[in-house]
């Protein structure tokens, strides 16, 4: 399944570094594109929607809908 997220506090590599791991941590098999100027994120994942935003939430990353 494809989501899309909106993350306004993606500011360094840092940040997406850290939403690779979160994400890949719920989902080794994800693929993850992320745009650190629009703060977008792309995640192709068997995991749920609501799944892959509430480890986001836990890891302090506040997400929109896209």
């Amino acid at each position: 399944m494809h989501h899309s997220f909106l993350i306004g506090d993606i500011l360094c590599e840092g940040c997406s570094g850290a939403i690779q791991y979160i994400i890949r941590h719920a989902d080794p098999a994800a693929q993850i594109a992320m745009d650190m100027d629009s703060g977008r994120l792309e995640i192709d994942s068997q995991l749920a929607r609501e799944l892959l935003q509430a480890r986001l939430l836990e890891a302090g990353y506040l997400t929109e809908e896209e």
